[in-house]
Order: structure tokens, then C-alpha cells, then sequence
């Protein structure tokens, strides 16, 4: 057995009220990815790619590079984090790049599996629409809500709301393209 692996599991599972049976279920289709600070993850246009992706521990900053070649930032991952990036690659053509802006450690599952996981086990099911699927949609209302605002105050206050501690941890550059208010 893998002990980080079980570990990182075990942070974001263990919550959950799942029977061992099922924990283990889960467990077995799961992978823990490890990124070191400046290391990136490229999602290209594979639409087909279901993975969810759990963050356990540090920070990663999600991007894509237009035509132009500005770097565009629009998805910040602290632990809780979820995203599933074929739902960006969905509405961004270009790809769409994780960068490690800390070492971070992630939990890599199959959507397909949990729901095959799920017939089986319906309280796997109920899990995924109460928290995995409400915890991105959350994520994503709140990113959208963060990059509608106007008023570079508002906007900083409600990043540090959403995203507590992390205007101290990230550097400067980074901080401020999220919460410099759009030309747009």
C-alpha cells in the first residue's frame, strides 16, 4: 500500500461517511500526483478525459495561452480545490495548463468510474452530486463572480474571502492579475 497515497486519500475521502467496502472501491481507481514548484500539468483537447482532480495539498494555478501568448489565469487550487479540466477544455479551445505554484500533491479519480463505482454503491453517487459536483460549481460562481468585479477593493476582499491565506502565499505577479479588474 501506498502510505502518501492512502493519506491524501483519506484527507478528502475519510469526510465522506463511505463503508470500507466502498472506500475501497474508490480507492483503487484513484492516483496521487506529485508537482514541484514550477512544474505544469497540459490538458489538450481530449474530450474524452473524465479525470476529476482532488487538491490535497499546496497551491496550483490553472491557465491557458491564447493566440496572443498572454497568459490568462482563471483557476486557482488550494487543498478542497476540485476541477475537472475537460469542462474547461469544453468552453477554452486552447490548452489549458496546472502549474505547481507550491509542491502540491493531487488525487487523480475517473468520473466514469466513481459513476461505475456508483451503481454498485448509490451512496457514491449521492456524494458526487452533494459535494464533488456542488464544490466545482461553487468554485466556478465564485471565480466568476471575482472576475465580473470592478472595483480592484471589492475584488481583493473577496478573493481573501474565497481563497483565505493565499494573498500571502502567492507571488505578487500572480496575486494581482487575479485581482486586477478586467479591461474588458
Amino acid at each position: 500500500m501506498n502510505i502518501a497515497k492512502a493519506r491524501a486519500f483519506l484527507r478528502i475521502f475519510s469526510a465522506f461517511n463511505m463503508s470500507r467496502q466502498e472506500l475501497k472501491q474508490v480507492y483503487k481507481h484513484t492516483k496521487l500526483i506529485k508537482i514541484n514548484p514550477g512544474e505544469q500539468l497540459s490538458f489538450t483537447h481530449q474530450k474524452e478525459d473524465d479525470k476529476i482532480l482532488f487538491v490535497i495539498y499546496g497551491i496550483l494555478n490553472g491557465f491557458f495561452i491564447p493566440e496572443e501568448n498572454e497568459r490568462i489565469n482563471i483557476w486557482l487550487g488550494h487543498f478542497g480545490s476540485i476541477i475537472k479540466p475537460a469542462d474547461i477544455k469544453e468552453i477554452i479551445p486552447e490548452v489549458f495548463v496546472i502549474e505547481a505554484i507550491e509542491y502540491a500533491e493531487v488525487l487523480e479519480i475517473s468520473q466514469k468510474k466513481l459513476e461505475e463505482i456508483g451503481f454498485y454503491f448509490p451512496y457514491i453517487l449521492k456524494h458526487m452530486i452533494e459535494h464533488i459536483y456542488l464544490k466545482m460549481m461553487q468554485d466556478a460562481n465564485n471565480r466568476n463572480t471575482l472576475f465580473r468585479m470592478c472595483n480592484h477593493t471589492l475584488r481583493f476582499n473577496y478573493f481573501r474571502e474565497i481563497y483565505p491565506g493565499l494573498d500571502e502565499k502567492l507571488p505578487k505577479d500572480l496575486l494581482e492579475a487575479y485581482i486586477r479588474p478586467s479591461t474588458l
